[in-house]
């Protein structure tokens, strides 16, 4: 399941892209 979570954390980021207030979770999840 590891490589499912980093393959969504790089589509997530994506869209994190655009905005900002969702990369605070994002990066708890990739911690």
């Amino acid at each position: 399941p590891e490589s499912q979570v980093i393959l969504d954390a790089n589509i997530t980021a994506v869209g994190v892209s655009k905005v900002p207030g969702s990369e605070f979770p994002l990066l708890q999840c990739f911690i």
